[in-house]
């Protein structure tokens, strides 16, 4: 296993362990409070889409894979070596979905920490890739569970639509967050000459 950094410093917001709900806790761009609540409510529908009790969209930033919202559990942070999504995105970039019933069951997830109950005990694990206009990888869309499932094909359609706005999104913040930058450096280097 390769050694890691420690993750990139941000705020982070995350709710009670007992209280299931969507929780921003890693925001890679400012946006405004409507972006925030239709990723969220994309979030929340993805779970109910799968029929399953927790969603969450990851970031890949760096080494680490961050939690950017995510519905019925309070995520963490996960170095890239342990990350599910890493792991399944890496070993086929061209797929669009990727489908387990039963983690504990597959050798490339059997002895990750969040199937063998190091960090958790995933059984049914499915995600689709968040790419950038540009076709870069981003993250993922992730919906999970503890007891072993199964997605019908209606469902992986809807999975894949929901990526695609999921990604659009995404996409809308971190441009938001460069253009924010490039008028805070513009303010900055503005001289005020004063009238004579």
């Amino acid at each position: 296993m390769s050694t890691t950094t420690a993750p990139p410093t941000t705020t982070s917001t995350t709710a009670p362990t007992t209280t299931p709900a969507t929780t921003p806790t890693r925001s890679p761009a400012p946006s405004r409070p409507d972006d925030e609540a239709r990723l969220a409510g994309l979030v929340r529908l993805a779970a109910l889409v799968a029929c399953v009790p927790t969603a969450v969209v990851n970031l890949f930033v760096g080494e680490w894979q961050c939690p950017a919202f995510a519905a019925g559990f309070t995520p963490s942070d996960t170095a890239l070596a342990e990350s599910m999504c890493w792991t399944a995105t890496g070993e086929d970039a061209g797929r669009t979905l990727h489908h387990v019933p039963d983690a504990s069951l597959d050798p490339r997830f059997a002895r990750n920490p969040w199937v063998d109950g190091r960090r958790a005990s995933v059984r049914f694990y499915a995600s689709v890739p968040l790419r950038s206009g540009n076709g870069r990888l981003v993250g993922t869309l992730c919906v999970f569970d503890e007891t072993p499932g199964h997605l019908a094909p209606q469902q992986r359609a809807a999975l894949l639509d929901l990526a695609l706005s999921i990604g659009a999104l995404v996409e809308h913040r971190e441009y938001a967050a460069q253009w924010e930058r490039l008028g805070e450096e513009a303010d900055a280097e503005r001289v005020l000459v004063p009238r004579g």
